[in-house]
């Protein structure tokens, strides 16, 4: 069986991508705006998984989860560099030294239970996946007790606190909804 492409194939066939398109950027929007109104920031939370290549097709509240595990875990992966960083070069006073590595072990501590968390939701364990995610929510606000980070690391703290709340939300809407 042949099939051509006539003038009317194609215009049918551009007609339906083109549905299957809108339809798919709908059903994010309202995803998107079910979640991002229940966060911390629901601005930079809509930003984020709009833009972010692991969530902006997600059609599914577990497909959101996935991505935003995601996310959050190599935010974290970002933190626990950066302090590290900091770390080696020897400018840091006794007591701010103690403060970065308390701040970098919360980030490994985090990036341990976001793993867990990202495995769990993945086989459907979404009680167990919300509670891993709630235990990493403080780990940034530890952090700000660092008097005046860098740039960097303040950046880095801030967008740690968005992702976990993000995640922590999305955990939240999963285990509810029983996908």
């Amino acid at each position: 069986m042949e099939f051509h492409f006539a003038p009317s194939n194609v215009s049918k066939f551009i007609f339906l991508v083109t549905l299957l398109i809108v339809t798919t950027n709908a059903q994010n929007n309202n995803l998107f705006s079910d979640i991002c109104p229940k966060s911390k920031n629901p601005s930079a939370c809509l930003s984020l998984l709009k833009h972010d290549n692991r969530t902006n097709k997600a059609t599914s509240v577990q497909a959101l989860g996935i991505g935003s595990l995601s996310i959050a875990i190599d935010q974290s992966i970002l933190s626990v560099n950066l302090l590290d960083n900091s770390l080696r070069k020897k400018f840091l006073p006794d007591k701010e030294t103690y403060l970065y590595v308390n701040c970098r072990n919360y980030y490994k501590f985090a990036l341990v239970r976001l793993s867990e968390a990202k495995k769990e939701f993945g086989d459907n364990k979404f009680s167990s996946a919300r509670r891993k995610v709630a235990v990493v929510v403080n780990a940034a606000a530890s952090c700000r007790r660092i008097g005046s980070p860098p740039p960097g690391i303040k950046s880095a703290i801030d967008m740690s606190d968005i992702m976990f709340n993000i995640a922590y939300v999305i955990m939240q809407e999963a285990d509810g909804k029983k996908i």
